[in-house]
C-alpha cells in the first residue's frame, strides 16, 4: 500500500509539474510542453485549457503586429509629419526632416529644436499641441510656430493635435501633424514685395495722367477742344 501509494504521488507530481510548466511557459509567451497521456485526466483537461488560450494570445498578438506594421506604413506615406506619442513613440520620415533629427526614441530628443511663438518668445516643451493633448486632451489647428534649428535656420511649421481614446473613453495617446510652411511664407513675402512694387508704379502711372489732365484742362476754354 505504502509502495503504491508513493507511486501514485509521483504519478500526480509529473502531472503538476507539467502543468505548472507550461503555465509558466504561457506567461512568458514560449510554447507549451506536450501533456503525457499517462496523466491525470483533470490536468489534462487544463492543458488543454492552456494550450487554447496560448492559441488565442498568439492570434491576437498576430493581429496587434499587423495593425502595427499597417500604422507605420500609413504614417510613413503621409505627406505631412505626424507624431504619435502615448505607449508608443512614431515618427515618420517628414516629421524627422522637419525637427532635423535623424531618430527619436523618446520625446524629449524632440528638444533639440528651440520653438518659438511668432512673437519671438520661448515655447517651452510642456505647452505644444501634443503635450496639451496628451496632459488635458486639448485640440489644436493651424497653430504656426517657429523652430529654430541649431544650424541658425528658422522654420514656420503649422501645427495640429489632437487625443487619442481607447473604447472606454480613456486618454491613450496624442497625435500631431505639421508640415513646413517656410517656403509659403517666402512665397507670400515676395509677393506682397511685388503687389507693392505694382502699387508704387501704378500710382506714378495715375500721377502722370493727373497731370497731363490737369495741364490740358488748363490751355482749353471748352469741354469740347478738352
Amino acid at each position: 500500500s505504502l509502495l503504491l501509494a508513493r507511486q501514485l504521488s509521483r504519478w500526480i507530481m509529473r502531472s503538476l509539474e507539467t502543468l505548472q510548466l507550461n503555465v509558466a511557459a504561457l506567461g512568458q509567451g514560449a510554447n507549451l510542453k506536450p501533456s503525457s497521456r499517462s496523466g491525470l485526466r483533470e490536468v489534462a483537461h487544463m492543458e488543454g485549457v492552456l494550450a487554447r488560450v496560448s492559441e488565442d494570445i498568439a492570434s491576437a498578438q498576430e493581429r496587434v503586429e499587423r495593425e502595427r506594421i499597417l500604422l507605420k506604413a500609413t504614417v510613413q506615406a503621409m505627406p505631412v509629419g505626424v507624431l504619435i506619442v502615448g505607449s508608443v513613440l512614431l515618427a515618420n520620415r517628414k516629421a524627422l526632416a522637419i525637427w532635423s533629427t535623424d531618430r527619436v526614441e523618446t520625446f524629449r530628443d524632440f528638444t533639440n529644436v528651440t520653438r518659438l511663438r511668432l512673437d519671438g518668445s520661448r515655447y517651452p516643451p510642456s505647452e505644444w499641441p501634443v503635450a496639451r493633448a496628451l496632459r488635458s486632451g486639448a485640440v489644436t489647428e493651424d497653430e504656426e510656430v517657429i523652430h529654430a534649428t541649431r544650424d541658425g535656420r528658422r522654420i514656420h511649421v503649422s501645427t495640429s493635435a489632437a487625443p487619442v481614446y481607447d473604447e472606454a473613453g480613456i486618454l491613450i495617446a496624442a497625435v500631431a501633424a505639421f508640415f513646413d510652411l517656410t517656403e509659403l511664407r517666402n512665397a507670400i513675402h515676395q509677393q506682397k514685395l511685388l503687389l507693392d512694387e505694382i502699387n508704387h508704379r501704378v500710382k506714378n502711372t495715375l500721377a502722370t495722367v493727373q497731370s497731363i489732365a490737369t495741364l490740358t484742362r488748363s490751355g482749353t476754354s471748352t469741354v469740347e477742344s478738352y
